[in-house]
């Protein structure tokens, strides 16, 4: 692999982190139709990302979620890099779609809804208190692998990237907010969720 292509994948994996923390940011100080709003609430891009990434690693284990970020951003990373092997340049579709993080997203939901991670090995329970994490570093990959191979090698049809561009982002988004709802966590400038 080249190292260009690792570089290009990097910064396209923080812009992607990036952007998609600010969409929740501003959807979510936006939308519950206050009046004013102070400047640093909207232009002080640098203390949103780190208040938005305090806020959602928040707890007494912020290594381990900083870790099973990077889990998840690796597997999601191979996965994808595996796609370029049934073609000259990642040219499978189900490699660079929603499909796995979305059968991610629901297989998690449904373990933990139903409760059988209570009798899964220890290593997995271990996941499973990080599943957001790992659902995250996987799909912010799977999202940058996905523009990496349009723009750098053109192999997909912008028709097929871009509707799960913005289906992925979306569903991260939604995590994003499940999250911030499960957990009522401060938000920016010592606000909580249920303040807005």
């Amino acid at each position: 692999m080249d190292i260009l292509v690792l570089l290009i994948f990097l910064v396209l994996y923080f812009l992607c982190a990036s952007i998609i923390l600010l969409i929740h940011y501003y959807y979510r100080i936006l939308f519950p139709g206050k009046g004013q709003y102070n400047r640093e609430e909207l232009i002080k891009v640098r203390s949103i990302l780190s208040e938005e990434l305090d806020n959602l690693f928040a707890g007494k284990e912020k290594s381990h979620e900083y870790l099973a970020l990077i889990a998840g951003s690796i597997t999601g990373f191979i996965l994808t890099y595996t796609g370029g092997l049934w073609g000259e340049n990642y040219e499978s579709y189900l490699f660079h779609s929603i499909v796995l993080p979305a059968l991610l997203y629901a297989g998690m939901g449904y373990i933990k809804k139903t409760g059988i991670e209570e009798n899964l090995p220890a290593i997995l329970k271990l996941l499973f208190q990080h599943d957001f994490s790992i659902f995250a570093g996987f799909a912010l990959s799977t999202l940058a692998k996905s523009i990496m191979v349009y723009g750098v090698y053109h192999v997909i049809s912008f028709l097929w990237i871009f509707p799960n561009i913005v289906a992925l982002g979306g569903l991260i988004i939604t995590r994003i907010v499940e999250k911030y709802k499960k957990e009522d966590y401060k938000l920016f400038f010592g606000r909580k969720l249920s303040d807005n």
